[in-house]
């Protein structure tokens, strides 16, 4: 079963908002508190897009992260204080199958990742390797959020909290390659049962 991740995200109104970070970054940016994980989620399909691949779409990547220092990290400042991320990504766009705006049943906003096969294996791999550990998710060299994985994920699903509607619906267009408005809602999640993941001791 799929595991909705617990998240820091950056309070940002706009995925191209000023207050993203560049990565890496020598100022800190605000992060929010993770939403209540719901017991079931709405049964009702949400708006599915498939992740376009191509020279003009945006670069997206997933890094690992941890808050001791350690040889070949890079320091990066996250809600005010100093994490140390790999400078390689662990899983990019060319993993990805298709991205969704969803919503839970209490009304929380995400964003819902499908990896593709090769991309599932690896976040399966990562997510029981690395349980703790900062999985950073960045547009184009801006940083969007900062997600702890609490567990492994053996489905090929990671769920991602946004801190609105709108903003859930403008990272999926985006990251879809989508100019679909970004006044659409999201729709109900699918998972039905959805269990919320651990945050990692400090």
């Amino acid at each position: 079963m799929s595991r909705l991740v617990s998240v820091s995200f950056v309070a940002a109104a706009s995925l191209l908002a000023a207050a993203c970070q560049q990565m890496p970054a020598s100022r800190s940016s605000q992060a929010g508190q993770p939403p209540a994980m719901p017991a079931a989620a709405a049964p009702a399909q949400p708006p599915v897009m498939p992740v376009a691949q191509g020279a003009n779409a945006p670069v997206v990547e997933f890094r690992l992260a941890q808050n001791e220092k350690d040889k070949g990290l890079q320091s990066l400042k996250l809600g005010g204080r100093e994490v140390w991320m790999l400078p390689q990504p662990v899983m990019t766009r060319v993993d990805l199958e298709s991205v969704a705006a969803v919503r839970t049943q209490d009304g929380h906003p995400y964003v819902r990742f499908q990896f593709n096969p090769v991309g599932a294996q690896k976040l399966a791999a990562v997510s029981q390797r690395f349980t703790g550990k900062y999985l950073l998710l960045s547009i184009n060299g801006q940083l969007v959020s900062a997600p702890t994985i609490g567990g492994a994920m053996n489905q090929g699903l990671l769920f991602v909290p946004t801190v609105n509607d709108q903003q859930a619906v403008q990272v999926a267009n985006v990251i879809a390659s989508n100019p679909a408005p970004a006044a659409q809602r999201p729709a109900p999640a699918t998972q039905s049962a959805a269990q919320g993941a651990q945050r990692p001791a400090r």
